[in-house]
C-alpha cells in the first residue's frame, strides 16, 4: 500500500509541472537550456573573455540581436536562471540555446529601468550561442595585438601588390 501511494505521488509530481519549452531542460535556478552540440572540452572561468556567436529572439518570432560574434567576460549570475548561468555549462565548441526572462534580463543584466516598448514582462528571450573560444582576461591584449599586426600585414601586403 505505502509503494503504491509513494509510485502515485511519483506520477502527480513528474505530470504536476508542465515544461512550456519543449526540448529544454530546466535548472534548478529557472535557466531552460538545450545543448545542440556538447563536447566534453574545457570550461570558461569566472573571469575569462569568450568568443561568442550569439543571436537572440523575443518568443521565438522577433529577433532582437542578428547572428553576429562577440567577446563577453563570463561572470557570476546577475539572477537566478541568467545568461550567466548558461554560459558557465558551456564547453568550448560547444552550442545550445538558452531561454531567459526579459524583464530581468534588461533590468538585472542591462541596467534598463524599463523594458522596451513592445515588451511585456511575460516575454522572454532566447539566446542561441556558441562557444568558439574562450581565454583569461591578460591574455585578451596579447591576442588584439596580434590581430591587429596581421591587419597591418596585410594592409601593407595589398599596397605594395
Amino acid at each position: 500500500m505505502a509503494a503504491m501511494a509513494m509510485l502515485l505521488a511519483g506520477v502527480m509530481c513528474a505530470c504536476g509541472e508542465k515544461n512550456p519549452y519543449p526540448g529544454f531542460e530546466k535548472s534548478q535556478n529557472g535557466l531552460y537550456y538545450q545543448f545542440i552540440e556538447k563536447n566534453e572540452s574545457a570550461q570558461p572561468q569566472n573571469g575569462d573573455l569568450m568568443e561568442v556567436n550569439l543571436s537572440c529572439m523575443v518568443n521565438d518570432t522577433s529577433v532582437v540581436i542578428p547572428a553576429t560574434e562577440n567577446i563577453m567576460q563570463l561572470q557570476e549570475s546577475q539572477f537566478a536562471g541568467d545568461l550567466f548561468e548558461g554560459f558557465a555549462m558551456m564547453h568550448k565548441g560547444d552550442s545550445a540555446s538558452f531561454i531567459v526572462n526579459i524583464d530581468s534580463t534588461f533590468r538585472k543584466l542591462m541596467g534598463q529601468p524599463q523594458l522596451p516598448e513592445g515588451f511585456t514582462s511575460s516575454d522572454v528571450m532566447r539566446f542561441n550561442v556558441r562557444l568558439k573560444d574562450f581565454y583569461p582576461e591578460s591574455e585578451y591584449a596579447k591576442r588584439m595585438a596580434v590581430k591587429v599586426k596581421q591587419a597591418a600585414d596585410e594592409r601593407i601586403a595589398k599596397m605594395k601588390a
